[in-house]
């Protein structure tokens, strides 16, 4: 347990040390339909992400860039941590229009990834129901389904899986919010007809009601989790690969047609290629290790799934660790 919660307190540690090197953006205050929202723009972004918040979704925002409501939700407090990945980002107000939130991202730069937390969630489909055509959707604390709880869901609100863009559900496997119990996750997965995948979290604090965002339903203590999988599903199938590594936790070789593939590697002693594996049921477990100088696997674009020389050794361990990326990515 001591281990387990000094490797989280690390993960974020890099975090923020990587917030502190970056260049402070300024949050600015601007108009989409009437709706007060605000933007952060790096100079070059690589894509834009629409913040939609839980609550009220009342951000209260001032003509400085100020935002005076839903200060702690964890949308609201990790949007730094989005630009700092050089993603532009909005964050919208309950009263913003997605339609116009998306063409208006879309015109500083695409893909647009739409980001909703619990009753965001809502939001973002009631917007993608009126039309709204992001390229990504992530839903962390979602009101996904009946089974979650609640009398409004994602999935009654959409009636059918077709308008359902690329999407990733961010979910903590001890969600006790009513409207948001870990119960509603797989109805949704099973709905979404192949459009939708999931990642669990675990671990992290639970403070005071278990719907706000001191608890587990907003991801208190696992920010940079949450932002590291939001913000790699948002460069799509040539960003960061999310594969799923065999359920006990020991050495294990990597054959066709088992759930991880091989890793993409040019040499015994280069790795190439951003990997970040998830365990199917145990999201805080990893696989970061492969020994390359024994095996001395390759990787071929033209057939991702391929791999060539001898099979390697996948090495699991309690946290992840995704490595620079050089060319596409195997999915």
């Amino acid at each position: 347990m001591k281990k387990r919660r000094l490797i989280e307190c690390l993960g974020l540690a890099a975090i923020l040390v990587g917030l502190a090197g970056a260049p402070a953006l300024a949050d600015e205050t601007v108009d989409i339909g009437g709706s007060r929202v605000i933007l952060i723009k790096p100079k070059a972004p690589r894509g834009s992400v629409i913040l939609m918040p839980g609550g009220n979704g009342a951000i209260r925002a001032d003509d400085q860039g100020g935002i005076h409501g839903l200060k702690g939700n964890q949308l609201v407090r990790t949007r730094h941590a989005y630009a700092a990945r050089g993603l532009a980002v909005l964050i919208t107000d309950a009263s913003t229009d997605l339609n116009s939130a998306v063409q208006y991202m879309a015109a500083i730069k695409r893909p647009v990834t739409v980001i909703g937390t619990s009753r965001g969630t809502l939001r973002a489909a009631q917007g993608i129901a009126r039309g709204a055509r992001p390229d990504a959707l992530v839903l962390t604390s979602g009101f996904l389904s009946t089974e979650s709880g609640g009398r409004e869901s994602v999935m009654a609100i959409l009636g059918s899986p077709a308008a359902l863009p690329r999407t990733l559900v961010i979910h903590h496997q001890a969600d006790s919010c009513r409207a948001t119990l870990p119960a509603g996750v797989e109805p949704f997965i099973k709905w979404s007809a192949g459009r939708a995948r999931v990642a669990w979290l675990n671990g992290g604090a639970e403070v005071g009601d278990p719907c706000e965002a001191g608890g587990h339903h907003g991801f208190n203590g696992l920010d940079g989790q949450v932002v590291g999988l939001a913000a790699g599903f948002t460069e799509g199938p040539g960003g960061p690969a999310v594969y799923a590594v065999p359920e006990k936790l020991q050495l294990r070789r990597v054959g066709k047609g088992a759930l991880a593939p091989c890793p993409p590697s040019t040499s015994s002693d280069e790795r190439v290629g951003t990997l970040r594996f998830a365990h199917p049921t145990i999201p805080a477990m990893a696989a970061t290790s492969f020994p390359c100088s024994s095996h001395r696997t390759s990787w071929s674009p033209a057939s991702p799934r391929t791999c060539r020389g001898r099979r390697p050794v996948l090495r699991v361990h309690p946290a992840p660790s995704v490595y620079r990326r050089r060319g596409r990515s195997p999915v």
